[in-house]
């Protein structure tokens, strides 16, 4: 099957994997609503069209929570894709790399910590990110809430399974937690 019969999600994820690290950082751009942080990080493809990550960063307890990617947006749909994300999620502001990559890792590292892993679409969408080495200045961020875990729960968070693998990793007691559902 040639490259032009293969649908473009699929182009897409060989694409990105393939070269996503190569493609030079347009932008990256952050909202920091208390417990939750914003990151969308953005590479130049060679046609000027662009591929885009977001990210989605439960500071307190789960770390990467959400993350998806789109490749090959043009000037316009990448303008309107950034709108839909301010107009949801609070005003992006720019911000260097440095700083989207750390609150990223550290989000991962955090909740790794307390047994919880990143979205599973994170396989694709980290060729979005440089790796995770020491070539990226490391900046330090706090994670958790008055020095500990809190677990507020969202719509689609497994309340149970959460205070159970809290439970295993910091004992009861050590950790908070604010349920709905």
């Amino acid at each position: 099957m040639s490259k032009k019969n293969l649908p473009q999600e699929v182009y897409g994820k060989k694409y990105l994997v393939k070269n996503g690290r190569k493609l030079p950082i347009y932008k990256s751009l952050i909202s920091v609503n208390d417990g939750l942080v914003s990151i969308i990080v953005v590479r130049r493809l060679p046609n000027g069209n662009f591929v885009v990550g977001n990210f989605l960063i439960d500071r307190f307890c789960l770390g990467l929570k959400s993350t998806s990617y789109k490749v090959d947006l043009s000037m316009s749909d990448y303008t309107d894709f950034i709108d839909e994300i301010s107009f949801n999620l609070g005003l992006l502001q720019e911000c260097t790399y440095a700083t989207a990559h750390n609150w990223i890792y550290g989000g991962i590292a955090y909740a790794e910590d307390l047994g919880f892993k990143p979205d599973s679409d994170f396989n694709i969408s980290k060729y979005i990110l440089e790796d995770d080495t020491e070539d990226i200045e490391l900046i330090e961020f706090e994670f958790g809430r008055n020095g500990k875990p809190y677990f507020f729960q969202g719509p689609y968070d497994n309340a149970r399974s959460v205070l159970e693998t809290l439970r295993k990793s910091v004992g009861e007691g050590n950790f908070e937690y604010a349920t709905m559902y």
